[in-house]
């Protein structure tokens, strides 16, 4: 489907805009001054909008601690919205949806005046919204009717791989959709600057010893079965060598602490316990550091998100960690780790301990498995760019369409006023 066929006649205006005359609001779950792994699609679109001159303001909903959390969920999408409307936005982006930032788009839709393009970028929590509740509950059905509404009415969707766009296309987007990649932390190359052996893309080939502790590295979102399933290979025969650092950007919510006491319980019935090392609330500065002192990061993926490619990806090419990718042999993580060589892939966490044992065995495969040119496969995915390069795109196909309005109405107007003359004569 074009890029180009971008704006419906309703957002037209008829007078072209520069860029220092749009103004571009994101919406978005995450703070941008937090600079957490997930937020860094945020922190991408926050450059691009610096170096394409156009201003900048994000929106971050925060939900408040109330008796009653339907009335402190309503408060706080009221208050986003009003936040909007107040900015006026020519260009709103809403960064990785979930039914309540929907929300907030349509309570403050009605009153953007200025409003030209409605960017949705992404729909990984809406699809995770849908994968997890079931169906026929208020919260699926709250979740499908959100997507139905992004879908139908969003202008231009941005999607992080061709795979994903060609998944807004089968869920019937009415608009088109545009590759915008992740890719590594903001400042990436002044991180390989630390590193002179991959910046000049060299093997890192750390002696390994057949006797040496050997670390396993997870990064990102703790939930899910991976950790769990974790543990248990590493408690597996032939993998006592191998410890766990789990890395995460949060770690002091309810959720998450509940979350960490079960898999620490579950540590201390597998015995162990003194082989799991956990880290919490995090940059993405601090979890490369922390990945260059591992031995092997996992990048689990599960199949219903398999056009994706994580952010995690990136972090581990960037510290020279080999990645134990578990996604869909189909999938585009399996295709990455493949044409780049990041690492190993397998198609099910089942086979995790047995490999694992089989490195522990070889350590010079693994050594062998350390990336080899993290400086081109990063360029090829480098955020800002592409964020700056898709809000190019955006401002000049928004304005060619207003002159195109421009014409079409002037014509429009002649072929009235020719039609009236004659009329009258």
């Amino acid at each position: 489907m074009p890029v180009l066929r971008m704006l419906r006649p309703r957002m037209r205006r008829r007078t072209p805009m520069s860029p220092d005359a749009h103004a571009l609001v994101l919406l978005t779950p995450y703070a941008l001054d937090a600079l957490a792994a997930s937020s860094q699609r945020a922190a991408g679109l926050a450059a691009g909008a610096a170096a394409t001159g156009v201003p900048f303001r994000a929106v971050v909903p925060t939900m408040p601690r109330w008796r009653i959390p339907k009335v402190g969920r309503a408060l706080a999408l009221l208050r986003a919205a009003v936040l909007v409307i107040r900015a006026q936005p020519t260009l709103l982006v809403v960064s990785t949806p979930s039914a309540d930032l929907i929300d907030v788009v349509r309570l403050a839709r009605p009153a953007l005046r200025r409003l030209r393009a409605l960017v949705l970028d992404s729909r990984d929590p809406l699809a995770h919204e849908l994968a997890h509740t079931t169906p026929g509950s208020p919260a699926h059905r709250r979740a499908a009717a959100a997507e139905a509404w992004a879908l139908a009415t969003a202008d231009l969707v941005w999607a992080t791989t061709p795979d994903h766009a060609a998944l807004f296309d089968s869920a019937r987007a009415t608009a088109p959709a545009m590759v915008v990649p992740n890719g590594p932390p903001l400042g990436w190359r002044d991180a390989l600057d630390a590193t002179p052996a991959a910046a000049a893309h060299q093997p890192q080939l750390a002696p390994v010893s057949a006797s040496a502790p050997l670390t396993l590295a997870y990064t990102g979102i703790l939930g899910g079965k991976l950790l769990p399933d974790t543990l248990g290979a590493l408690a597996e025969p032939g993998c006592a060598r191998w410890s766990l650092h789990v890395i995460a950007a949060a770690g002091s919510d309810v959720g998450t602490q509940t979350l960490i006491a079960a898999l620490r319980a579950q540590a201390a019935a597998l015995g162990i316990t003194d082989r799991v090392r956990w880290t919490f609330n995090v940059t993405p500065d601090q979890v490369i550091a922390l990945l260059r002192e591992v031995d092997l990061g996992l990048n689990p993926l599960p199949a219903w998100r398999g056009y994706c490619l994580p952010i995690k990806t990136f972090d581990y090419v960037l510290a020279g960690v080999p990645q134990l990718a578990l996604s869909p042999e189909s999938g585009v993580l399996a295709r990455f780790v493949s044409a780049t060589g990041a690492g190993l892939h397998l198609a099910s966490v089942s086979a995790l301990g047995a490999t694992l044992a089989e490195l522990a065995r070889d350590p010079q495969r693994l050594a062998a498995l350390v990336p080899r040119t993290p400086v081109a496969v990063l360029g090829a995915y480098d955020r800002a760019a592409s964020s700056a390069a898709a809000l190019r795109a955006l401002l000049a196909h928004v304005d060619r369409d207003s002159q195109q309005y421009d014409h079409d109405r002037q014509r429009h107007d002649g072929d009235h006023g020719s039609h009236a003359r004659s009329r009258s004569t």
